[in-house]
């Protein structure tokens, strides 16, 4: 049976990394606005009703405490469009202190003016407390902060103004009790928040990992079409250049050297060959046992595909030539090429795998077959692309199939 690791998030005294602290706190920004866009109105018509409890409670105090809602109501519609500027993202939580501060200090304002407000509206600051720590998405840090700071300006009011100590005692009660919920509620939500973007995180670092490997077998363009069709995907080209190169004596060699030997020598060869097509602009398709593919298309290479691929064989064929020298190697490289119409595209879903097709790719094949170790054999359209550039030799006809035979050249060098 699997045992599960159980993974222990962090504490949240403790930040992410800086970038990642960073990007955190601009996405839970962005989240947020949305949601305070709708909370900051309610918050302006919850303000904008109690008028009616005002007036209902203590009519003669209205012109008190009309100035302490309209006062705020202005400064709700401030902080309201300030959420549509950039500068509101930034320094969200800031902001939104600020904002719900004033919130519980008008409330106590408004019960300061009240008769025995402290004890029959102590309900309306502990709103505001449970708005700040919910609604209003504060972080755990910025809750705890207002928290303390709407107790703390909450008794100074009361002392003030000559509260009896039952009544402070009776409201501090309340209070405490309220930020005590609502900074843990706040303590949870963050948690979950930054779970939630650690799991993100580490997903999108994983799939950078797994498109770098894909991206290895399969070409950039193709693997976006696959993440949004998810079906098959395939191109055609009027005009490609495909290559073959194949170790000669590997295959001998393998009888007397060890598999991890045999393995590091394939690996250093083939890395080689991936970083000269890389510098000649080829795309490499597949490796098949001891064989290499690759090919440059028009569309994505240029007009002539042919000379990409002709300065790659060629630097292939010198580069395996010194790493068999240096190393005391008996093997050599055997390289076919050619140039005409191909279709490429990826096939399989357990284990895709892009592949190009048609006859191009079989006379490149076959042209490699048929070649001479420390050669390279190019089929007849391509010498045509490249007689001006580069030196040839005639090399004779090469049989493709029973009823088919091409032209070949041995290509040499560049001019």
């Amino acid at each position: 049976m699997t045992t599960l690791t159980r993974w222990r998030f962090p504490s949240l005294l403790r930040d992410f990394p800086a970038d990642q602290e960073d990007g955190f706190l601009a996405e839970y920004a962005e989240k947020s606005v949305v949601i305070l866009r709708i909370a900051i109105p309610l918050a302006i018509i919850l303000y904008l009703l109690f008028f009616i409890w005002d007036y209902m409670h203590e009519p003669a105090t209205i012109p008190e405490k009309i100035g302490i809602r309209i006062s705020f109501i202005m400064f709700a519609f401030c902080t309201f469009f300030l959420t549509y500027f950039p500068i509101f993202l930034r320094h969200m939580q800031a902001i939104m202190f600020v904002f719900l501060c004033a919130a519980a200090i008008g409330v106590a304002f408004v019960l300061l003016y009240t008769t025995n407000g402290f004890n029959i509206g102590i309900a309306g600051i502990l709103l505001a407390i449970m708005y700040g720590c919910g609604f209003a998405r504060l972080l755990f840090w910025t809750a705890a902060s207002f928290t303390v700071s709407t107790v703390a300006i909450t008794n100074v009011i009361m002392i003030a103004s000559d509260q009896d100590i039952i009544t402070i005692i009776n409201a501090d009660f309340f209070l405490v009790s309220a930020s005590i919920i609502a900074v843990t509620y706040a303590y949870f939500l963050e948690l979950g928040e930054r779970r939630a973007y650690y799991y993100k995180y580490q997903f999108l670092n994983e799939k950078v990992k797994v498109d770098s490997i894909l991206q290895r077998f399969i070409p950039v363009r193709m693997l976006d079409q696959l993440d949004k069709t998810f079906s098959h995907v395939a191109e055609a080209y009027g005009e490609a250049t495909v290559v073959f190169a194949d170790l000669v004596g590997f295959t001998n060699l393998s009888k007397r050297l060890s598999p991890s030997h045999l393995l590091e020598i394939l690996s250093d060869i083939f890395t080689k060959l991936d970083e000269l097509a890389e510098r000649h602009n080829v795309d490499t398709i597949k490796t098949i046992g001891d064989a290499y593919m690759a090919a440059a298309v028009v569309d994505l290479h240029g007009s002539n595909t042919a000379e990409r691929v002709a300065d790659f064989a060629i630097a292939a064929l010198d580069s395996v030539e010194a790493y068999a020298t240096a190393k005391d190697l008996p093997i050599r490289m055997r390289v076919g090429m050619a140039t005409g119409s191909v279709v490429s595209g990826i096939i399989g879903k357990k284990k895709p795998i892009f592949d190009l097709w048609g006859e191009t790719v079989n006379e490149a094949s076959r042209l490699e077959t048929d070649g001479i170790e420390g050669e390279i054999l190019a089929s007849e359209p391509t010498y045509w692309r490249l007689r001006h550039t580069f030196n040839f030799e005639e090399h004779g006809d090469v049989r493709i199939n029973a009823d088919l035979s091409i032209k070949a050249y041995k290509l040499k060098s560049r001019k």
